[in-house]
């Protein structure tokens, strides 16, 4: 697991969503592991689908994968 975390830290760098088969392309899974994995990483509030639930979107929840945990719109 902290190396998926790893990787998608990575990965979040460079892109602001992630799709499932994002996911499977980044962690060499199959499409079955992908989705376990998904559904595991929005159990644990790491991932937040933002789409609908046919056609997922996800983005890092706050203090996850590069994200601040506290956005900071203040100028």
């Amino acid at each position: 697991e902290t190396e998926i975390d790893r990787l998608l830290t990575n990965y979040f760098k460079h892109n602001q969503i992630l799709t499932r088969r994002d996911l499977q392309q980044v962690c060499t899974f199959t499409q079955t592991t992908a989705i376990r994995h998904l559904k595991r990483l929005k159990e644990e509030k790491k991932l937040q689908n933002i789409n609908t639930r046919q056609s997922p979107v996800y983005v890092p929840m706050p203090g996850y994968y590069g994200k601040p945990e506290v956005e900071d719109n203040v100028k």
